[in-house]
């Protein structure tokens, strides 16, 4: 009698062990993976900053996009990985967890000819880059260090060039928009289309004096 009362209950508290152990087994192999995704975070991104320079270099030449842009804006990124947006908490310190990734440098980049319209690349550094006649129409290149970087030829119309570096840069024959700059013209290059579409230059610049055309 008090055996078949018994096994019952010494059944289930088994099944509900067994049930305890599994879910314990569960979760330390989810902090298994976690722990391993995190610790494999330098070796994605090296092999993301690699990817980059692979398609710039790939489409060194060409007179369109090439997938330069998404490649350029990544490699001035310091995003770290999207998870940390979500999950701060998990970064205890840069230095267990959470490296912390500093923008590529750009300098000496070859995009003579590319098509860049948009870019976003503040404060990047492009010392010495070749931009000879990039299509830069509307980018956001603020604060960027562009000394004896070459832009001959290239079309800066509605281009952000507040606060870069200038020094020796070459603009000889480089075109930039001002408050006299056609509305269709503004309507062509922006998007979403403004007017006016002044190019923005460091104060005091003065585009003439350094060569550059204004657009009609």
């Amino acid at each position: 009698m008090e055996k078949r009362i018994w096994e019952p209950l010494l059944s289930w508290g088994e099944n509900q062990a067994l049930i305890s152990l599994l879910g314990l087994l569960g979760n330390l192999g989810l902090i298994i993976a976690v722990v391993s995704y995190i610790g494999l975070e330098k070796q994605r991104r090296d092999d993301q900053v690699y990817a980059a320079w692979q398609t710039i270099t790939n489409a060194q030449g060409q007179s369109g996009n090439g997938g330069r842009i998404l490649a350029l804006e990544f490699l001035n990124a310091s995003p770290g990985a999207n998870w940390r947006l979500h999950f701060p908490w998990i970064c205890i310190s840069e230095d267990w967890l959470c490296s912390k990734w500093e923008p590529e440098s750009l300098d000496g980049v070859d995009l003579a000819k590319a098509y860049l319209a948009g870019i976003q690349l503040p404060k990047a550094s492009l010392v010495e880059a070749n931009l000879e006649g990039a299509v830069l129409w509307g980018a956001n290149l603020q604060g960027a260090n562009l000394e004896e970087a070459n832009l001959r030829g290239a079309k800066l119309g509605a281009a952000n060039l507040q606060g870069t570096r200038l020094d020796e840069t070459n603009f000889q024959g480089a075109f930039y928009s001002d408050e006299k700059t056609s509305r269709s013209l503004c309507v062509d290059i922006t998007y979403p289309p403004i007017y006016p579409c002044p190019t923005q230059f460091p104060e005091g610049f003065d585009p003439e004096s350094a060569g550059m055309k204004p657009l009609p």
